[in-house]
């Protein structure tokens, strides 16, 4: 009865209602709780391939329409292959078959939302995804608050230990929460007023959480609502308003981060340059530097298959002796260096071609749409692009969730759209 109350126009199909409720729990867990969202995962692949079973939907056909009308599995196949064959060939095989099972989850996973997703619960799953995003934007700021009121010190904002997956997390869920107001016509108005005020909790924690990656994604969706929705201008800018007022006040109490902010434009320049040797004022953009050149130089040395997955922490000292931070054994803080040392230019293009398989999908989403759905994937993968040059998003297994069920919800609604 519960969740016929859920899932009204799946009534008659119990274990449909069940996956659904399972990716509720998935999408919920995402931002907040790793237990919860591999709990969820879990529950909708069982039950959806009961429902298969069983006759409530035809998961068969659906993957040979995903098959038929994208690139994506092909190119998750290529990429699988390229992991399988690279990990064979590591430097420290054990390293790189240790690694396998949560390397092919992604595809797994990608493919899965895809094919499962029903358009009648994409808006309940990606409004648990909005929740669970709001939930642990709120308690990260809280404890700024807490820690500032006890000691006059402002933290960085962040929910599970992790700065950069807290900020970049909230920019997912920010793009999801901006498409709802810009696009949600047939939307409560009460619905569009709680958007509202979660998108400005969202920015506030982007903001707090002081990642570069994050504030830069977020940045990168602004023209995209601003091009495609001009009823969307004035929420724009009131979130940019907003953000301006969060560096402000972080700029004042923490004179530190002015110059983070100050220092990217200065690297970006150094980055479109190609000179890694750059002088940048900030430390940890050097690193970067310095990591970025260690991964070129492992490239260099195992340019076909590189040193193997999960083996750029281990001979990442051979290659920059220097300690940074204290330490050695750093990742390459690039998603793309990264996997080109760890899987040569094979598993690059591999990579690339994932990639492009996501960003033609949500193009093609996107052509002539007006549903909040591909609005939301294409800015979420616009989002997403920047984040890769400072980091291992796409490795990420719950950023990349959010990314996939995103991209999920925009195709569920196509597809039965067209069915």
């Amino acid at each position: 009865m519960t969740l016929d109350r859920l899932f009204p126009e799946l009534n008659g199909k119990p274990l449909t209602q069940a996956a659904s409720a399972g990716l509720c729990l998935y999408a919920l867990g995402l931002p907040a709780s790793i237990s919860a969202a591999q709990i969820g995962l879990g529950l909708a692949f069982i039950f959806t391939l009961a429902a298969a079973w069983r006759g409530e939907l035809d998961l068969a056909a659906r993957l040979r329409r995903l098959w038929s009308g994208q690139f994506i599995m092909q190119s998750w196949l290529f990429y699988a292959a390229a992991a399988v064959v690279t990990a064979a060939a590591a430097l420290f095989p054990e390293r790189g078959f240790r690694y396998l099972t949560p390397d092919l989850l992604k595809p797994v996973t990608c493919i899965f939302l895809l094919a499962a997703l029903e358009k009648s619960a994409a808006k309940l799953v990606l409004g648990c995804l909005l929740t669970g995003a709001a939930l642990a934007a709120l308690c990260g700021l809280a404890d700024v608050i807490a820690v500032y009121a006890a000691r006059s010190q402002l933290m960085r904002a962040n929910f599970s230990g992790s700065y950069t997956f807290y900020g970049e997390m909230a920019v997912f869920a920010f793009c999801y929460a901006a498409a709802l107001i810009c696009r949600g016509e047939d939307a409560a108005r009460g619905e569009i007023r709680a958007a509202m005020a979660l998108s400005g909790l969202l920015v506030t924690a982007v903001m707090f959480s002081q990642t570069r990656s994050a504030i830069v994604g977020l940045a990168a969706v602004f023209p995209l609502f601003w091009a495609m929705e001009k009823r969307s201008r004035r929420f724009l800018l009131a979130s940019a308003v907003s953000a301006l007022l969060c560096i402000g006040i972080l700029s004042a109490a923490k004179p530190g981060f002015a110059r983070r902010i100050y220092a990217i434009l200065p690297a970006a320049s150094a980055l479109a340059k190609t000179r890694a040797d750059a002088p940048v004022a900030d430390a940890s953009i050097s690193n970067r530097f310095g990591q970025w050149a260690a991964g070129l130089r492992i490239l260099r040395d195992y340019p076909f298959l590189g040193v193997g997955p999960n083996n750029f922490m281990a001979t990442f000292d051979f290659y920059h002796p220097g300690l940074i931070d204290g330490r050695g054994g750093w990742t390459a803080h690039n998603l793309y260096i990264e996997q080109a040392a760890e899987r040569g230019i094979v598993g690059l293009a591999a990579l690339l071609c994932v990639l492009g398989a996501l960003i033609y999908c949500a193009l093609r989403l996107a052509r002539g749409a007006a549903d909040p759905y591909s609005l939301a994937a294409l800015a979420a993968l616009l989002a997403f692009l920047p984040m890769t040059i400072t980091g291992e998003t796409l490795q990420e297994t719950r950023e990349s969730g959010a990314l996939f069920l995103l991209l999920a919800g925009a195709y569920a609604y196509k597809r039965e759209e067209t069915r």
